[in-house]
């Protein structure tokens, strides 16, 4: 009995001291000055993560992330403007795969546990127990990730481009028709990114801030294995009609601009940012 006390007290005092020295290295990550002259910021997934290079577009600053579901792109953007960071247009990844899925972005396939710890800086007590009701054991074992790993990823949630060194685009067409050949019904309708799209939406309005959807460039393959397209524009016509969305999933037909079936590669980058910078960001900062 006493062996399992000492045993149990040690797991404790180790438990705690490691959520403590992570708690510590997260506080330091989120005291940072991430605007400096921008005022247009570019928020998401991997679609925006690889396709704008926001060194190239002087005002913007691009803070999209691999697999980011609108739940944290929402308290990101909540953390910037608690934090009076000073933006007045957000340009926000909107795709099929966004809204329509099998499976829910926010919690399966244990992406609370890759993602809690990381983005613990930027959310509030309420939302912290939300995630934890949703999936107890990985919120824990996400507190319980190495320091070492913090340190090494310091300020992952704040994301970046991504200059994509791939060309997948044949097999990735391959597996997206085998995917994508089923029939997506109103039960694949991601309701958690519907109504945290939807509290983005709310709070920007709040601020004065234009939100605008981004569709970026898709091989046009993707959107003709089945009613997956259909479906998105349901719902961008049911929730979110009314919000500016600018869809560029046909603009490319060239292969080599692709990684793979939805993500351009560091070619396709290059010319997309050159004409996003000169025929979206120019105008869109003569009216502001």
């Amino acid at each position: 009995m006493k062996q399992f006390i000492s045993k149990s007290v040690a797991f404790l005092i180790i438990t705690f001291g490691v959520v403590i020295f992570s708690s510590l290295i997260l506080s330091f990550s989120s005291n940072i000055t991430l605007l400096k002259e921008q005022t247009t910021i570019i928020a998401g997934d991997s679609n925006t993560e690889c396709a704008l290079d926001d060194e190239k577009i002087k005002s913007a600053l691009n803070i999209s992330r691999s697999g980011e579901s609108y739940f944290y792109t929402y308290h990101k953007l909540k953390y910037l403007l608690e934090k009076k960071e000073n933006f007045n247009t957000v340009y926000l990844s909107f795709s099929p795969y966004n809204v329509v899925s099998e499976e829910n972005r926010l919690t399966s396939n244990g992406r609370i546990y890759n993602n809690f710890i990381e983005y613990l800086p930027v959310l509030d007590l309420e939302s912290i127990f939300y995630l934890v009701k949703m999936d107890k054991r990985n919120a824990f074992l996400s507190l319980l990730k190495s320091p070492i790993h913090l340190i090494r990823h310091k300020n992952v949630l704040w994301g970046g481009y991504l200059y994509l060194i791939r060309n997948n685009l044949d097999r990735s067409t391959r597996n997206s028709k085998q995917y994508y050949s089923q029939n997506f019904t109103q039960k694949n309708i991601d309701q958690i990114e519907v109504l945290y799209l939807l509290k983005i939406s709310t709070l920007l309005d709040s601020h004065d801030i234009e939100l605008i959807l981004l569709n970026t460039p898709k091989w046009t393959e993707f959107y003709k294995f089945s009613n997956h397209r259909d479906l998105f524009d349901e719902v961008y016509e049911k929730h979110f009609s009314e919000i500016k969305f600018l869809d560029f999933s046909s603009l490319f037909s060239e292969k080599e601009f692709f990684g793979d079936s939805v993500h351009l590669n560091f070619k396709g980058s290059e010319v997309f940012t050159e004409y996003f910078n000169l025929e979206v960001i120019s105008n869109t900062e003569d009216i502001h």
